[in-house]
């Protein structure tokens, strides 16, 4: 079902606008487009950015992961594996801190 909401009006589409935002300052403003066609191209082609934005980027809302990481279920060994590395890397610190 396809539901149409207002205008402009971020707090019924929100996670678009954000997307769309994202898109923006990410994609598009790191680039020089020579006119509006080039622009429409670029949004248009824009699957590279698509693949790299749910498979690689990580999202603070997300804990730092991946939305391709929540939607194959790879959340908690995710998680894990980031919190072992913290964990090692604050005995190196700790480490050097006492060595020195």
């Amino acid at each position: 079902m396809h539901i149409r909401t207002s205008i402009a009006y971020p707090q019924s589409n929100g996670k678009i606008e954000r997307y769309d935002r994202t898109i923006h300052e990410e994609c598009l403003m790191r680039k020089s487009l020579i006119n509006l066609d080039d622009a429409r191209k670029s949004r248009q082609g824009g699957t590279e950015f698509i693949d790299y934005y749910n498979t690689k980027r990580l999202h603070s809302s997300l804990f730092y992961l991946t939305p391709k990481d929540f939607l194959n279920d790879r959340i908690t060994k995710k998680l894990e594996a980031k919190n072992a590395k913290l964990q090692l890397t604050k005995l190196q610190r700790y480490e050097v801190k006492n060595v020195s």
